[in-house]
């Protein structure tokens, strides 16, 4: 070991023991142990097995049958540190060093005069010693540097790396501003009603026109126009529930980038939405029309299960659409403001509806609403909605139910208060922080009161105290005023 940096074993390709055993002892005074070979190819296999920190080559032993040293891998690499052996009769074999590349040449030391075995052989190792302390100083010095030269290498292809990550997510940055002003674009729009007008009057190349009938037909036509801006999407399609709840339909729309699906014959009547086998059979159909590239976007009005299915075909070879979460809250955002808000009978339930885009600048307000400390309480469905969903021999009154459950919520609390809907299972309601704690006794009231059997069709049930007994009643929980918004988003 030289200068905390531990030497691979040197090699020694020699014509004589001796002169093996004198190197070899010159070489252990230095820490590094020798291995001694008398023919080329034996050398040969061993180096190119396990590379030597140091080779000492008689110039006897350049050749050996059709090996030529000149041939050698390492040598050919210049990796191969070579030190040729030579005595005054070989001397004149020195000329065909010329070719190499080496770290300088030792001569061949003889006993002399010296009266002594023992003492000739100590003065050969000592005069070895002075010849290998330059050449080891030189195989140290072009280590290091190699290992220098190494190190630079791995930081160079680290910040090669690094500097085409942040090209990457440059290029990425500046698509997203791009497309993250579309897609503010369409928000916009999608918020104003006076302009869900002029968005699907089709003045652009993506003409669309929808063969829908009133809220669906208008919620078809402003997809088409999400569509036309979103980047990335190369087709799409779209299957919705007939009314007669027997069959998937694909509804016929003139766009460019629309492929229509055949119908989709239902076993059985799909009383809660598109369920799992459905979506799936839907999916298949689906991927055969776009060849095999689309993702299915699934859009929820008040059934347990999807009401519309959008297959979106991405234009990259990944098939990725960006923003994918963004645009499937704005899909069903857009659905429940155009379809299902507008099927709500009561205008007093329309005013003090606020959609989830409000609902989430709450919390990141700190729930703050009209300038007011504000209290956040969720209603949870989950339970209520498997009974309904599992039901095989009933119906549910879904138009219906959402609005008496909120009027009957009037009728009981004369707590000011908002609502949304976050989701089918999920309905949450903003009041005023002081005001909180009544009209969550009036929440419960309500909800342990309410005749959720006459909602049901085809089957009698005795009382909404058998739902209660049964651990399905809807579950009230409190939204802690700490909570961030992905905490709050995290629950739907």
């Amino acid at each position: 070991m030289m200068n905390n940096i531990e030497l691979a074993p040197a090699y020694l390709l020699l014509n004589d023991l001796d002169d093996a055993q004198h190197l070899s002892a010159a070489l252990r005074s230095q820490g590094i142990v020798a291995y001694f070979f008398r023919h080329l190819h034996e050398f040969w296999y061993a180096s190119v097995k396990e590379l030597p920190s140091l080779a000492i080559v008689d110039v006897r032993k350049m050749s050996d049958g059709d090996f030529l040293l000149c041939a050698h891998p390492a040598v050919v690499r210049k990796d191969l540190r070579v030190v040729f052996f030579y005595s005054e009769s070989t001397e004149p074999l020195l000329v065909s060093t010329l070719e190499f590349v080496h770290y300088g040449l030792i001569k061949k030391r003889d006993k002399g005069d010296a009266t002594h075995a023992h003492e000739a052989n100590e003065e050969i190792v000592c005069a070895y010693q002075r010849y290998l302390k330059v050449i080891l100083g030189r195989v140290l010095q072009n280590i290091t540097l190699g290992v220098e030269v190494n190190k630079l290498q791995r930081e160079i292809a680290q910040l090669k790396k690094k500097n085409g990550e942040l090209a990457e997510n440059f290029l990425r940055i500046k698509e997203e501003q791009g497309m993250a002003s579309s897609v503010l674009k369409v928000l916009k729009i999608v918020n104003s009603e006076h302009d869900f007008r002029d968005l699907t009057k089709g003045k652009s190349k993506g003409e669309s026109k929808s063969d829908g009938k009133g809220d669906l037909g208008h919620f078809l036509e402003v997809i088409c126009a999400v569509v036309e801006q979103w980047p990335r999407v190369k087709f799409f399609s779209i299957s919705v529930l007939h009314q007669n709840q027997k069959e998937i339909i694909s509804p016929r729309l003139k766009h460019y980038k629309y492929r229509s699906l055949p119908a989709l014959p239902l076993q059985k009547m799909a009383i809660a939405g598109i369920d799992s086998k459905t979506q799936d059979l839907a999916l298949e159909v689906a991927l055969g029309v776009l060849e095999g590239n689309c993702l299915p976007l699934f859009v929820y009005g008040r059934m347990v299960d999807p009401e519309l299915v959008i297959f979106l075909s991405g234009e990259d070879n990944d098939h990725r659409i960006p923003y994918w979460n963004f645009m499937e809250v704005l899909c069903n955002y857009c659905y429940q403001r155009i379809v299902v808000s507008e099927r709500m009978s009561s205008p007093l339930l329309q005013s003090i509806s606020i959609n989830p885009w409000q609902l989430v600048g709450v919390v990141d307000g700190h729930l703050i609403w009209n300038n007011k400390k504000s209290a956040l309480l969720e209603v949870d469905f989950t339970a209520l909605l498997e009974v309904i969903k599992d039901g095989s021999c009933w119906g549910f009154s879904w138009e219906v139910f959402i609005d008496d459950l909120l009027n009957s919520l009037l009728k009981n609390s004369n707590e000011k208060f908002n609502f949304s809907f976050m989701g089918i299972n999920r309905l949450v309601f903003l009041v005023e922080d002081g005001a909180a704690t009544q009209f969550m006794k009036d929440l419960h009231n309500t909800i342990k009161s309410f005749a959720y059997d006459e909602y049901f069709r085809d089957i009698t049930l005795s009382s909404s105290l058998k739902l209660g007994r049964a651990g399905i009643l809807p579950e009230v929980i409190k939204v802690k005023s700490s909570s961030s918004v992905a905490d709050f988003l995290g629950t739907f």
